[in-house]
Formats: C-alpha cells, structure tokens, sequence
C-alpha cells in the first residue's frame, strides 16, 4: 500500500502513483490540490503564463495538460532552407505551390 493507493499487481507502482509521488517530491513545482466539480476543475491562469492553448491527455490514470502546439509540424517550417532558385519563393508561395496569383 503507497500514500496514493495500493502497488500494482506486480508490487511496483503504476505510472499514476510514480507521477503522484514526483509531484510530491519536486520540491521546485507548485502543486495544488482543488475539488472537482460538475464542470470540471479550474487551473489558475498564472500557472498558465504564456500559454495560449492547451491539449488535455488522458494516459495510464495521468491526466496531462501540455501547451499545445510543441508537436505541430508547421512550426518546423523554415527551419532548414534549401536554395532553389527563386529569389522571390516566400514573397509568392502559393504562386509557385498552386499556381495561383
């Protein structure tokens, strides 16, 4: 039995009750502890500075709010040019991409 719920089947902890226990250990980390109501629960915006939005996951018994946007693939482009030969390629990407106007 663990402060958080008994061991696994196995006698080793759970994702949910090691991820408890390093809360509880990180000295560093603000941690809270609210009820949760009808709606759900309330994170209070100063533990969010910065951040605009945020994807909400459910996993092995963690519930994990991560900003969002850390695995979007359009914020990779750009990262690497490659010359091609057109000087005016970002000026009139749909253009080249398209056809466009």
């Amino acid at each position: 039995m663990t402060p958080h719920g008994p061991l696994s089947l196995n006698g080793t902890l759970t994702l949910a009750e090691r991820a408890a226990r390093h809360i509880l250990n990180n000295q560093g980390a603000r941690t809270m502890r609210t009820k949760v109501s009808e709606n759900g629960v309330l994170i209070p915006k100063d533990l969010l500075t910065g951040i605009t939005e945020v994807d909400i996951r459910k996993q092995n018994g963690v519930i994990m709010v991560i900003p969002a946007g850390k695995d979007d693939p359009i914020y990779d482009i750009g990262k690497e040019p490659v010359a091609c030969g057109v000087p005016d390629a970002s000026e009139n990407l749909d253009k080249y991409l398209y056809g466009g106007e």
